[in-house]
């Protein structure tokens, strides 16, 4: 069947003959600790909250300042039509 060596081309009498290769993965390691604790879970959720916050605080009021910009504009221009018009 198929040849299971580090150099595939070379003929090797080595074959995967309907066991499953076992490959190890970093998960597999054992270790003392399995990932992050509930704490730093939380820390990183309420870090990423505030952070998200904040920047969506500072988008939500340059829009604010912006279309009160805009609107003082068109009120000026308004204005200025309306006093054509009475004079």
């Amino acid at each position: 069947m198929f040849a299971v060596t580090r150099h595939a081309s070379k003929l090797t009498t080595h074959t995967f003959q309907g066991r499953a290769a076992h490959r190890s993965f970093a998960s597999d390691a054992s270790t003392s600790r399995r990932g992050a604790g509930l704490m730093e879970r939380l820390s990183s959720f309420f870090v990423g909250a505030g952070l998200t916050a904040l920047v969506t605080q500072f988008y939500i009021f340059q829009e604010i300042k912006d279309g009160n910009e805009a609107m003082i504009e068109k009120q000026k221009d308004l204005e200025k039509r309306v006093s054509k018009l009475e004079g």
